[in-house]
């Protein structure tokens, strides 16, 4: 439903994900192939397998939400957009669990070949907090469009952008 609008608004996500026959099998969200995902003041948390937010929409957004691992999940991503696509991400708070499947990317733009048109990777006026001893990069983006970062806070031993884009305070 390439036309297809996926509206999501104050709502909350907590303890997704299973294993099923010992295999992961959930997400937070997963978003096909829509026209948008469109997150709004929303809360995902304690996703216990794979990402709390996975899209493969031709335009995601996620603004004013909170996307948290806790001490004891194993979330992969927070937000993972495996195919490239339009991106806005404002106004979050994000936070990596010390026990995350994939420790070294908070998001991950572009992981299974972009594919999407993708005219612009805007991730705005965030919070972002890592609670690994290692370092984790904020934004991977394997696409050649570049990210646009700017005023995100980041504490903890974080790398802001890996791949194409600029950082501004």
């Amino acid at each position: 439903m390439p036309d297809a609008t996926l509206l999501i608004e104050d709502s909350v996500f907590l303890g997704n994900g299973a294993l099923r026959d010992g295999h992961a099998c959930a997400r937070g969200i997963y978003a096909g192939r829509l026209g948008a995902l469109l997150i709004r003041r929303s809360r995902f948390e304690a996703t216990r397998v794979c990402h709390h937010v996975k899209s493969r929409a031709a335009r995601t957004e996620v603004v004013d939400s909170q996307i948290l691992d806790t001490p004891d999940d194993n979330a992969s991503y927070l937000v993972d957009l495996p195919n490239g696509e339009e991106v806005l991400l404002r106004g979050n708070t994000l936070h990596k669990g010390p026990r995350s499947g994939n420790p070294g990317t908070a998001i991950a733009i572009g992981f299974e070949g972009v594919t999407q048109p993708t005219p612009s990777l805007r991730i705005l006026d965030n919070r972002f907090e890592t609670l690994l001893p290692r370092v984790t990069v904020f934004v991977r983006n394997r696409s050649k469009v570049a990210v646009e970062l700017s005023g995100n806070s980041l504490t903890g031993r974080v790398v802001a952008l890996v791949g194409p884009g600029r950082v501004a305070r």
